[in-house]
């Protein structure tokens, strides 16, 4: 019998900013900077980060939801939506800081040492970064997913492939993340424990968006929100319970044609 899971939270922009600056300010080099930028900032950059992150979410979302942002914004915000202004360009400076020292450490689980020779010289522990511990070769040809329909595996693993020249993980954590980041496009939250076709029609409309919609994984925003998913312990309970549900969903129909082809 299938185990209830855990009714999955839905996060306000508010939440996500706030957990993301207490990631970023975890680098204390980058919190004395950040406290810099609130003495002489007229807003704080909580706040100019949480607008940042909302701006680039919209341009991935449906025009009505963009449209409805915007006016929000514009009613209710007092940021400069300029983004040659000082201090969205001094905000992306700092993501791209937080991004870049995140990157050095993930870099860490592909590091390997070999002999090497350069221009005539040996080294004995030359450091190098073997992606094939995650990303083997021949990999994508047998490539196959519940999460994703085959018309998109190509966009997929394009994607896949930018996101892992900063931050290595297997093909199958970035389905699950990646998954999991889209739903943040959708003003739906993944139907838990209700019928199995309610699931279907949930990853029906998560690929519609992967057909429709360019996802833009090297704007600053959208890389830093996609890696804080994998290492955030409340986001990660939330997205590891969707990507069990479905695959229990899968199985289950799977099974449940295989009785009645019987």
């Amino acid at each position: 019998m299938k185990n209830k899971i855990n009714k999955i939270k839905s996060f306000s922009s508010k939440e996500l900013s706030q957990k993301l600056l207490k990631q970023i300010i975890s680098h204390q080099d980058l919190k004395a900077i950040i406290n810099e930028f609130n003495n002489k900032s007229y807003y704080s950059f909580d706040d100019s980060l949480r607008f940042q992150l909302g701006r680039s979410m919209v341009k991935h979302c449906s025009p009505a939801d963009a449209i409805n942002w915007k006016n929000g914004v514009r009613e209710k915000e007092v940021i400069n939506d300029d983004p040659n202004n000082s201090s969205n360009i001094e905000t992306i400076n700092i993501i791209n800081d937080f991004l870049n020292a995140e990157s050095r450490k993930s870099m860490e689980r592909i590091k390997r040492y070999q002999v090497r020779n350069f221009n005539g010289k040996t080294y004995q522990n030359a450091p190098f970064y073997n992606f094939s511990i995650v990303c083997a070769e021949g990999q994508f040809e047998n490539y196959s997913s519940w999460l994703f329909n085959k018309e998109n595996h190509e966009i997929l693993i394009s994607y896949y492939l930018d996101y892992i020249s900063r931050f290595p993980i297997t093909l199958n954590e970035f389905e699950e993340i990646f998954f999991y980041f889209l739903t943040f496009l959708t003003k739906r939250v993944y139907p838990a424990n209700v019928q199995i076709i309610n699931s279907h029609r949930f990853i029906e409309d998560i690929n519609k968006i992967v057909k429709m919609r360019y996802i833009d994984i090297e704007d600053t925003l959208i890389l830093a929100f996609i890696y804080f998913i994998s290492i955030d312990d409340e986001l990660q309970e939330s997205c590891s319970a969707i990507y069990n549900d479905t695959k229990y969903n899968n199985d289950l129909t799977i099974e449940q044609l295989a009785n009645l082809a019987s």
